[in-house]
């Protein structure tokens, strides 16, 4: 989670509130200039979105009510802790598709 570029600078502040610097700190790379990171974002969610499809298919449920409850907070717990993450990865594809 480090500027694509140099290597030095953070992407993030505070990555588990997710915020983030506009420019790399050392070497003032701009990291989302125009906002392409997003369609990668919505994308990866799509992805994480059917993972948790498929376990829905795959496992089947005990008791429902705990099952749908326990699936939601898996999914929404997946979608937070790896957002940095996908961030990060969508900076540095989109730094290394435009160089």
């Amino acid at each position: 989670m480090r500027c694509p570029r140099c290597g030095v600078g953070r992407i993030f502040r505070r990555w588990w509130t997710y915020t983030e610097y506009k420019s790399c700190p050392a070497c003032a790379h701009a990291y989302d200039p125009h906002g392409e990171s997003l369609a990668f974002m919505y994308l990866s969610t799509a992805f994480l979105t059917g993972v948790m499809f498929i376990v829905l298919l795959t496992i089947p449920p005990r008791d429902l009510t705990r099952y749908r409850i326990g699936l939601v907070a898996a999914a929404l717990a997946l979608y937070g802790v790896t957002m940095p993450l996908r961030k990060a990865l969508a900076i540095a594809l989109n730094y290394f598709n435009h160089r």
